[in-house]
C-alpha cells in the first residue's frame, strides 16, 4: 500500500445538519523517520466528506449516562464505595535486544489456552473480536486486545475495597502470566513505546481510518502527533460509583487533584527520543487537536451536561458513522453509562501495590473534591512520597 490512500465514502447525506470536512493527513513518526501502519507506508491521506449528524442533546446525554446505570451511587458514603479497574498491558516476546510485540495469532492463542485451562468464554461478539470472559465468585472477569493486538485490557469486577482489588488481580495475573509464559511472551512493564513499532496489527483497521478522516494535521509533523497512538501507551483505569448529574459539578474539583494524582503514577516521559512531562498528554494534544475540547485535561471541564453537550457540538467527529456518539469524552475523568466516574490518567504498572495504591488515591481524591474528607488526598499523597527513595 503506497502514495495515496482511497477511504470509502459514507452516506451521511439524510440528515438536516451538514458540516464538510476536509482532511489531508501525513501519517509520519518524524521528519527523518518512515511511515508505519499495519506495517506498510500510509501517505498523503486525502478525505472529503459531508458528514451529517444529529447534535447531541441535554435529554439524550442525560438518558445515556444516568438512566441505565448499572451500579448503585455512593452517596456520599465512602462505605459504599464500588471499585472497578482495567488494566492495560503491551504484551509480547522479551529477547537480548529488546522485545517483538504481540500479533493476532499470538492474543488469539493465548485467548484459547484461557479457555481451556481457566474456563473463560468468547462469546464471538461481532463488536469486540478477541474478547473472552468468565464469571466468578467476585463477579465478570473481561480480557480483550485494546486498539491495537500488542495490548492487552484486563477488566476486573467492580470490589469494595483494595484489598478485595488485590486479590483479583493477584489471581488474573497468575492465568494471563501462564498463558503468556507458554508463549514465550509476557507482560511488559511499560507504559508507553519507547519508538513507534515499524510493524503491528490493529484490531479494526477501518476505525483507525474514519479516525483519521477528522484530523487536523500541521504542516510540520511532531513526533507525537500519530493517529497510532493509542497503540502506544498502556494506562490503568479506575471506575468509582460516583457519576450522576448532581456530581458533574465536582469535576472541575476533580480535575484540580487529578495531577496530583497522575505525576506521581506517570512514567510516560520518553518517546522517539524525546523526553516529556507527560507523552501520553502530549499526543492527545498534538493528534486530535486544539478544536478537540473533551480530551486529558480540558480547557474548561464540563461542570454540568449543558456545558458537555455544547463541547461534544462544537469538537470534531471522532467517529462519523457512529448516529449517536461521532464524538468520544476522551478526557482523564468523565462519566459513564454504567454509572461510574472512570480515572483515566494514570500509566500501568506490572507491581500489584502500585496498582492498589492507585485505587486509594482515586478514592481519596473523590472523598477530597466532594468534601466528605478534604484532606484526605493530600495525606495519602504525602504518605506515598515518604515512603519514596531520594
Amino acid at each position: 500500500m503506497t502514495g495515496a490512500v482511497d477511504l470509502p465514502k459514507q452516506d451521511f447525506l439524510r440528515g438536516q445538519n451538514r458540516t464538510l470536512i476536509f482532511v489531508t493527513h501525513r501519517f509520519e513518526n518524524s521528519a527523518d523517520s518512515e511511515p508505519i501502519s499495519n506495517g506498510e507506508p500510509i501517505m498523503n491521506i486525502s478525505y472529503l466528506s459531508e458528514c451529517n449528524f444529529e447534535p447531541m442533546t441535554i435529554e439524550k446525554l442525560r438518558h445515556h449516562l444516568f438512566y441505565t446505570k448499572k451500579v448503585p451511587f455512593w452517596n456520599y458514603d465512602e462505605s459504599k464505595i464500588s471499585i472497578g479497574v482495567e488494566v492495560e498491558y503491551f504484551i509480547a516476546q522479551v529477547t537480548r535486544s529488546g522485545f517483538r510485540l504481540a500479533t493476532q495469532i499470538e492474543f488469539l492463542l493465548m485467548t484459547e489456552l484461557l479457555k481451556a485451562n481457566y474456563g473463560y468464554v468468547d462469546w464471538n461478539l461481532p463488536d469486540q473480536p478477541g474478547r473472552i470472559s468468565k464469571d466468578t465468585e467476585f463477579g465478570f472477569i473481561a480480557i480483550k486486545p485494546d486498539f491495537a493486538w500488542h495490548i492487552l485490557e484486563i477488566s476486573l469486577p467492580p470490589r469494595r475495597s483494595s484489598s478485595e482489588i488485590r486479590s483479583l488481580l493477584r489471581n488474573v495475573f497468575l492465568e494471563v502470566d501462564e498463558a503468556l509464559a507458554s508463549l514465550g511472551m509476557e507482560r511488559l512493564d511499560l507504559s508507553c513505546l519507547p519508538v513507534p513499532p515499524k510493524s503491528m496489527e490493529h484490531v479494526s483497521l477501518n476505525r483507525l481510518r474514519e479516525i483519521s478522516t477528522t484530523f487536523r494535521q500541521k504542516s510540520a509533523v511532531k513526533p507525537t502527533q500519530d493517529p497510532n497512538f493509542p497503540a502506544y501507551l498502556a494506562a490503568t483505569h479506575v471506575h468509582l460509583n460516583a457519576s450522576s448529574e448532581e456530581m458533574l459539578k465536582v469535576l472541575p474539583a476533580l480535575y484540580n487533584l487529578d495531577r496530583l494524582v497522575s505525576k506521581q503514577f506517570t512514567r510516560a516521559n520518553v518517546f522517539n527520543g524525546r523526553v516529556y512531562d507527560n507523552a501520553r498528554t502530549r499526543m492527545y494534544h498534538d493528534t486530535l487537536g486544539p478544536d478537540y475540547l473533551l480530551h486529558t485535561y480540558p480547557e474548561n471541564p464540563a461542570h454540568d451536561l449543558q456545558t458537555m453537550v455544547s463541547q461534544m457540538n462544537r469538537s470534531p467527529r471522532l467517529f462519523p458513522s457512529d448516529p449517536f456518539f461521532p464524538v468520544r469524552d476522551m478526557s482523564y475523568i468523565r462519566p459513564t453509562r454504567y454509572g461510574t466516574l472512570e480515572f483515566r490518567s494514570c500509566c500501568s504498572f506490572k507491581s500489584i501495590e502500585t496498582l492498589v495504591k492507585i485505587v486509594d488515591c482515586r478514592i481519596a481524591q473523590l472523598l477530597s473534591a466532594t468534601g466528605v474528607d478534604r484532606n484526605r488526598i493530600y495525606k495519602i499523597l504525602s504518605d506515598e512520597n515518604q515512603g519514596r527513595p531520594s
